[in-house]
């Protein structure tokens, strides 16, 4: 977060106790102004009474201040004469006006606008290079306040050379001026500040990310230094925000210093922590940043690891890594949730990069940590896990059941206040299910994680929060199937009906239903007894609500579902054309506009219906009456072979139909066909040889 403060040094150079700095605090009249006499003393020609009053002003401005006494100093006019005594040869008023600067700094926007239009800028940048180091910290003070301000306020301070100046003082590295170092090292912090409305082109910091290098690997670790290394390994993790290519990070060479502060005893819990943010920052790139990382022995367990058994270089050079996988057992909370996200993204990585996280034994820590209270640390362990279990088969195997056992627990947890922890569970369980080739989880596995997905899938509501999460879940139900799954497995767990209902929802994303349609799909495609358990929970009247949207992808799926139930039995048959979807499959097929996929499911669709034409009048007409003819008439068109194919199959067995006594000759099936154009369409597909057609068949 931007610091902008005020100084609060109890005694300055004038040596003012602070009881007599308490005594002029409260000399500010009750109206809020400063006392006339210090005004007429600082406008006086007397230097020694001119130089009392500015101290004495100074002083109502230092910690702790009232509220009004920033602008009850402003209100007295002074503001341009503090600003010219910046350019005084007396080194005490330089030192006394840059603090009072400071200090009206720190106030609002509004307040600091009017020290920086009295022209305090170039004369702050001039006296941050003062010899004498009070001064010029005093100075660097300001220009770090303005800076930390906004937008507009820290662009005027760099226009001005302000943050060149900052870096040189950084670059100084004088004993004597380590104190001012240390504050612009502060001041370039605020700089970096990732303001959402004037984030800065890299081209503009890149400058400074070499002094603030220079300052971490310089600079040892104590207590004096301690305060803004944090602000120097900060400030890096600022640049990252406004853009630094993660591989321009890792050219400065500061990974391995980083490393070494992580492990050095003496840093402190927020150095430590800011180092884990920076280090999670670089791991989370591209996994050629990764490698990067690991190769600086970000992974390496413990430091035992011999060089020849490690490949990082910087274990090579002899340098003892610090150690992210201890600070996953640290007591401190912040320190296991940066180390906790570090190692989800690395999971994220190759298979190398993750299978370094295993051998370093991170593993059973994240087991632990993904029960954590603390909602962070547990969803970056789940993540981790999740990463990990869906990066291959081999990978699956070594973390073993345990790994998942941990995500079904997530899952079953059930805390409002870690649901995220839960959503993250249900993907990882979900990257679990994956498909490897040459490899096929247990029937038996599966089953271990099947009643969480059915229980969170049955309980969730279905709103913004919840929607990615349901849409894994009912994906890893179809990659269950995938397995091996038998479908029997699925229906024993309830959840068919509560599918149809996700279907219905007119909150499901269009995700969610192309999902349930996937998995509902692969059940109507099993055995009679299966397929009613769909068609008695619902499905056919969604289908047809599918089949009136305009998503192509969810046209797709419905048809599908419907040509799977119209394989089925007679009475699913009957049950589909009863539900009204004869109508809109027959129109799809029709219908030029629509893609070849959806008109080769209608197809696929009216072929399977026409299976039962000969054996029930009754479906046979409803064909007849639907324009089931005409439409596999027109299919005989479709640039698809495997549509083509269908419909003259279809055609077939439609034919095969003995129409009763007494019906009219133009409602014959043969009739229909032949008014539809079918013989010369047949012709057209035997002469285009995409399938072969005997057109005796038809004669």
């Amino acid at each position: 977060m931007t610091e902008e403060t005020l100084r609060h040094d109890t005694t300055g150079l004038a040596g003012l106790t602070p009881q007599r700095a308490s005594e002029i605090r409260a000399s500010l009249t009750e109206e809020g102004k400063v006392p006339e006499d210090l005004v007429l003393g600082f406008n006086s020609e007397d230097p020694q009474i001119q130089t009392v009053s500015v101290i004495q002003i100074r002083t109502i401005l230092q910690k702790p201040a009232p509220p009004e006494a920033l602008q009850a100093v402003l209100d007295t006019g002074l503001v341009p004469a503090v600003v010219s005594l910046l350019d005084s040869e007396d080194t005490c008023l330089q030192f006394e006006a840059a603090w009072i600067v400071t200090n009206l700094a720190a106030g609002t926007p509004q307040q600091t606008e009017q020290v920086i239009d009295a022209g305090a800028i170039p004369k702050l940048i001039i006296l941050s290079a003062s010899p004498n180091a009070d001064v010029a910290e005093n100075a660097v003070w300001a220009l770090g306040n303005v800076l930390g301000h906004s937008v507009r306020l820290r662009d005027r301070v760099e226009e001005e050379g302000g943050v060149v100046a900052l870096v040189k003082l950084v670059d100084r590295g004088e004993p004597s001026f380590e104190k001012v170092q240390r504050r612009a090292v502060w001041a370039i912090f605020n700089y970096l500040d990732p303001w959402e409305e004037g984030k800065l082109p890299i081209t503009r910091i890149k400058h400074v990310l070499p002094c603030l290098v220079g300052y971490i690997q310089e600079t040892p670790v104590n207590e004096t230094n301690m305060e803004f290394l944090e602000y120097a390994v900060e400030g890096l993790d600022r640049i990252g925000d406004h853009g630094l290519q993660r591989t321009d990070f890792i050219a400065t060479g500061v990974v391995p210093r980083l490393l070494k502060i992580l492990a050095d005893s003496s840093s402190s819990l927020a150095l430590q922590q800011e180092v884990l943010t920076c280090l999670g920052y670089l791991v989370s790139g591209s996994e050629d940043d990764t490698d990067l990382a690991i190769n600086a022995g970000l992974l390496n367990n413990r430091g035992d690891l011999s060089p020849s058994e490690a490949t990082q270089p910087v274990i090579d050079t002899g340098l003892i890594p610090a150690i992210v996988v201890s600070f996953l057992d640290s007591e401190h909370t912040s320190l296991q949730g940066e180390a906790a996200r570090i190692m989800m993204n690395i999971t994220c990585g190759t298979t190398q990069q993750t299978e370094q996280v295993i051998d370093a034994g991170a593993i059973p820590r994240l087991i632990i940590l993904s029960e954590s209270p603390d909602a962070d640390i547990a969803d970056n362990a789940a993540w981790a896990l999740g990463n990990v279990l869906g990066d291959s088969a081999r990978l699956r195997d070594r973390v073993g059941d345990r790994g998942v056992a941990a995500l079904v627990k997530l899952v079953d947890r059930g805390d409002p206040s870690l649901e995220k922890v839960q959503r993250t569970a249900v993907q990882g369980i979900f990257y679990y299910l994956k498909s490897w080739p040459g490899d096929t989880l247990s029937v038996k596995k599966i089953k271990r994680v099947l009643p969480c997905l059915a229980r969170y899938i049955q309980e969730t509501p279905v709103n913004e929060a919840s929607m990615e999460s349901i849409e894994y879940a009912v994906r890893a139900l179809d990659r269950a199937g995938d397995q091996g799954l038998p479908r029997k497995s699925l229906i024993a767990t309830g959840l068919v009906p509560r599918l149809v209902k996700l279907l219905a929802d007119s909150s499901s994303s269009i995700a969610l239903q192309k999902n349930v349609l996937d998995c509902l799909g692969d059940l109507v495609r099993g055995s009679e007894d299966e397929t009613d358990v769909a068609v008695d929970a619902g499905l056919l009247s969604e289908l047809l609500v599918a089949l009136e949207t305009k998503n192509g992808d969810l046209c797709r799926l419905a048809l599908w579902n419907a040509s799977n139930v119209a394989a089925g039995s007679h009475s699913q048959v009957c049950a589909l054309l009863d539900s009204g979807l004869l109508k809109p499959v027959v129109r799809v097929l029709m219908e030029d506009q629509e893609s070849t996929i959806c008109r080769r499911h209608a197809c696929w669709t009216i072929s399977n219906l026409a299976k039962e034409v000969s054996g029930d009048a009754k479906v046979a007409q409803a064909l007849i009456e639907g324009r089931c003819v005409e439409a596999l008439s027109a299919a005989l068109l479709i640039p698809d072979p495997k549509t083509k194919e269908r419909a003259v199959i279809g055609i077939t067995r439609v034919l095969e139909w003995n129409p009763p006594q007494g019906l009219e000759a133009n409602k014959s099936p043969l009739t229909i066909l032949r008014s539809a154009s079918g013989p010369q369409n047949l012709r057209a597909v035997r002469d285009s040889r995409d399938i072969v057609v005997d057109l005796l068949e038809f004669d």
